[in-house]
């Protein structure tokens, strides 16, 4: 399928894959690849804070993956 953008946002689009010297779609599917990820993730972190799963700080997240040296 395919998707309308927004004059508005279709304009920077443009703009900033020629200054990224890359295709615009590729910019496009690059940028939304990320987001979706990063929302799953935050849906995910969601969940396991209502369940009232353990929370971890990034200096404990760093020490655990030998990070903080």
């Amino acid at each position: 399928g395919s998707i309308a953008l927004d004059p508005t946002v279709n304009t920077l689009v443009v703009k900033e894959a020629r200054a990224q010297k890359k295709a615009a779609s590729k910019l496009v599917n690059e940028a939304l690849a990320a987001y979706l990820e990063d929302l799953r993730d935050y849906r995910e972190a969601q969940a396991i804070k209502r369940r009232g799963g353990r929370r971890y700080s990034l200096a404990e997240v760093k020490k655990e993956l030998g990070l903080d040296r």
